[in-house]
């Protein structure tokens, strides 16, 4: 089986993987890494070359990270789960990587507007967007509940778009 996660950066999306592989006993194909972008660092990359260098490195019992997980169209790919974070958490997150305020702003705002899920769910259909403000150990939980029942266990509504007004003053745009 092979599932992809996305999301904005800052979610925590290596971490859970990286967590769900040992559980699962898979391995993880860290895609950021696979194309030699540095970690935190803003690169174009066409969804050609991304296809290719994630198909050439793909198996089965594989779990595929990256923020630009949802642009893959293999249809291996059985799961792809949309990793979320509370806006003020993930602004937390983002300044401990030392992103300036311009590319906190940005990552935050497009997470407050569901941005991940939205591109996501217009290239696929049944993603999974999953709440990872809290505790890593919890989403690991949900997914492998989904993977074993077939269904998510509780509904989580994605919706940050209220904290929009309170992140523009608070980031001062």
């Amino acid at each position: 089986m092979i599932i992809a996660i996305s999301g904005t950066p800052g979610v925590g999306k290596s971490k859970v993987a990286e967590l769900l592989a040992r559980k699962l006993g898979y391995r993880v194909i860290e895609v950021n890494r696979l194309l030699g972008i540095p970690h935190g660092k803003e690169v174009e990359v066409s969804i050609s070359k991304l296809e290719k260098t994630v198909e050439h490195n793909l198996s089965d019992n594989v779990v595929i990270v990256s923020h630009l997980a949802h642009f893959l169209h293999d249809k291996r790919i059985k799961y792809f789960f949309v990793l979320r974070c509370e806006p003020p958490v993930l602004i937390k997150r983002l300044r401990r990587r030392g992103y300036n305020n311009l590319k906190v702003y940005d990552n935050v705002m497009f997470e407050a507007i569901d941005g991940t899920y939205l591109e996501a769910s217009k290239l696929h259909r049944n993603i999974i967007h999953i709440d990872n403000t809290k505790n890593i150990d919890e989403t690991v939980n949900a997914i492998l509940f989904l993977i074993k029942k077939g269904k998510v266990p509780t509904q989580f509504s994605g919706d940050y778009s209220k904290y929009i007004i309170s992140l523009e003053r608070a980031l001062k745009r």
